[in-house]
């Protein structure tokens, strides 16, 4: 049996709040992250060709915004706090603070900074 402790934790400043690493675990196909995104906010539009990942909002409401792969429409979704919301591959999507801060945990298939395909710069 393998007992490993590593140093996370750790944070990263974005123009959008932070991101803190739980874990990212390439052998074994896993990462979790707690993303923090000021109010007013938002992340760039953005998906992955590899990463699956699910969103459980802690604190706030999360407006997450999806384009549709089939017809390439925009959809948003409100997210509130202790719901949970998926995102499968190839699906572009960006996060938004709209009515406050929010805290969200992200728990995903392993990240890798490669598979981060943008659609669209933050605005």
């Amino acid at each position: 049996m393998k007992i490993r402790h590593k140093r996370y934790g750790q944070v990263t400043n974005k123009s959008w709040g932070n991101v803190v690493r739980i874990v990212d675990s390439e052998e074994n196909n896993y990462s979790g992250k707690l993303l923090n995104i000021n109010q007013n906010e938002s992340t760039s539009v953005h998906f992955h060709s590899n990463k699956h990942k699910t969103f459980y909002v802690l604190q706030g409401t999360l407006t997450i915004e999806i384009i549709e792969p089939d017809n390439a429409e925009l959809v948003l979704y409100s997210v509130d706090s202790e719901e949970c919301f998926e995102i499968e591959q190839n699906v572009a999507h960006r996060l938004i603070a709209k009515d406050g801060g929010v805290t969200v945990i992200e728990v995903s298939t392993f990240h890798h900074d490669d598979d981060v395909f943008r659609v669209q710069a933050k605005p």
